[in-house]
C-alpha cells in the first residue's frame, strides 16, 4: 500500500477483538461499502458477515431489523453508514479531518450525501462489474452529478490532496466511494478534477480489494437490466 501522510490513532484493541460487521453484496451495496471503507480508516478489522440480497430471509440474518452494514461492538449495536463513523470517530478521531473548517465541510457534504442524491440513486445504482453504453440520463440526475461535482471539487480546492481532506482517507472519501463507481458505470466524468480524484480514489488498495470481492459473486437481475432499459 503507498505510504499516506500521518498515522492515525487505532482503536483499541478491546473493541477490534468483538467487533462483527454485517454488509451485503459488494458489487451492488453501496451502504456496505461505506460501512466497510470506515472500518478500515478506523484502523478495525471486524469479523465480516455477508449477507446475499438474492436471498429471501436475508432481513432474519442481521440483529440491525433487518438493515446493512451494521456493527457489532462490546457495547452493543450500531447500524447505518453514518452513525458507524460517528461511533467509530469517537475512538479514531482521524476519521475526520484534523481542521476545524475542513471538518465543518467534511460532515456537511457526509450529511448530504446520506439525505440526497435521489435520482442519481434511482436511476443509477452502484453495479461495480458494469459498463453502461448510451444510458439515458434524466435532467434530474444530471442535477444531482453536477451537484457532487461542485461538493468534491471545492473540497478538494480547499482542503485536499490526494483525497478530499488531504493525504488519508476519511469519512467523506468513504461516503462518496460508491458515487465515483456508479459514474464509472454510467456516466464517467472526463478532463475534470473529479475524474482525477475519482481515478486515485477507486485506485486505492482498498478500494481494489472491495471491487475483487464482487467479482465472482452471482448477478442480480433487477439491478442487471436496468443497463438495458
Amino acid at each position: 500500500m503507498p505510504a499516506l501522510a500521518g498515522k492515525k490513532p487505532s482503536i483499541c484493541l478491546k473493541i477490534c477483538i468483538v467487533a462483527k460487521l454485517w454488509i451485503g453484496q459488494p458489487n451492488y451495496s453501496s451502504w456496505s461499502l461505506r460501512g466497510w471503507l470506515i472500518c478500515k480508516i478506523a484502523e478495525l478489522n471486524p469479523e465480516i458477515e455477508w449477507i446475499r440480497f438474492d436471498q429471501d430471509e436475508w432481513r432474519d440474518q442481521v440483529p440491525s431489523r433487518g438493515l446493512v452494514p451494521a456493527l457489532e461492538l462490546e457495547s452493543g449495536w450500531v447500524w447505518d453508514s453514518q452513525a458507524i463513523g460517528e461511533t467509530l470517530a469517537e475512538q479514531a478521531p482521524a476519521l475526520w479531518p484534523a481542521d476545524t473548517k475542513a471538518r465543518m465541510h467534511a460532515r456537511s457534504i457526509v450529511a448530504e450525501m446520506h439525505s440526497g442524491f435521489s435520482a442519481l440513486r434511482a436511476a443509477c445504482p452502484m453495479n461495480i462489474r458494469a459498463r453502461a453504453t448510451d444510458f439515458d440520463l434524466s435532467g434530474e440526475v444530471f442535477a444531482d452529478i453536477s451537484r457532487v461535482q461542485d461538493l468534491l471539487e471545492e473540497a478538494l480546492a480547499q482542503f485536499g490532496g490526494t483525497f478530499l481532506y488531504g493525504e488519508s482517507l476519511t469519512i467523506a472519501d468513504a461516503f462518496y466511494a460508491p458515487v465515483m463507481y456508479r459514474l464509472r458505470t454510467y456516466a464517467p466524468p472526463a478532463h475534470c478534477e473529479l475524474a482525477d480524484y475519482s481515478a486515485r480514489l477507486l485506485a486505492h488498495p482498498w478500494l481494489l480489494e472491495w471491487e475483487a470481492l464482487g467479482q465472482d459473486e452471482p448477478p442480480i437481475k433487477k439491478y442487471d437490466q436496468l443497463l438495458h432499459s
